[in-house]
């Protein structure tokens, strides 16, 4: 897999396709975000994205991309993005996957719960994933009272309080 690209951009028009998304940001650079993988399952991007598809024209957004040249022009590329977010605040930067990345939170609280919520159904996700379909049986057995010679005898029962 070729490196990511990590960096801020303004997103400036969202198109809707069949089977990606396609964002624009700020400098007219065109990225993708795929649907589904090829097995079928939504991608990471898009499942972050799709809550914010809507209202994101005009909105920062932090992402990693891929970037790959156009075999038929030299000075175009293919950018699928691989994850994002609603912008930390940080400022723009091209960092690789390889090296570690400090986020400084520069969102408001809506931003905050936004992206909270994103990162938690996306770990459901991933937990529905690797939970099995269905939880096992439990198998409860009553308890006993331990057998002495005692509780071979008879019971009154008019002796138990009620």
């Amino acid at each position: 897999m070729a490196e990511l690209i990590k960096k801020t951009i303004q997103i400036t028009d969202v198109g809707l396709e069949e089977s990606k998304i396609s964002v624009f940001d700020e400098n007219k650079k065109k990225y993708s975000i795929w649907k589904t993988k090829k097995d079928g399952t939504p991608t990471v991007a898009y499942t972050a994205f799709e809550p914010f598809c809507m209202q994101a024209t005009g909105k920062n957004f932090d992402i990693s991309h891929d970037e790959k040249p156009v075999p038929d022009n030299a000075n175009a590329f293919y950018r699928s993005i691989m994850t994002i977010r609603p912008s930390t605040g940080a400022p723009t930067q091209n960092i690789t996957s390889n090296q570690p990345v400090t986020v400084v939170s520069g969102m408001n609280y809506d931003q905050e719960i936004n992206s909270l919520k994103t990162a938690v159904s996306m770990l459901k996700g991933r937990l529905d994933q690797l939970a099995p379909q269905t939880a096992p049986e439990v198998q409860n057995t009553p308890p006993t009272a331990p057998h002495t010679q005692e509780s071979n005898e008879e019971v009154n029962v008019e002796d138990i309080p009620f």
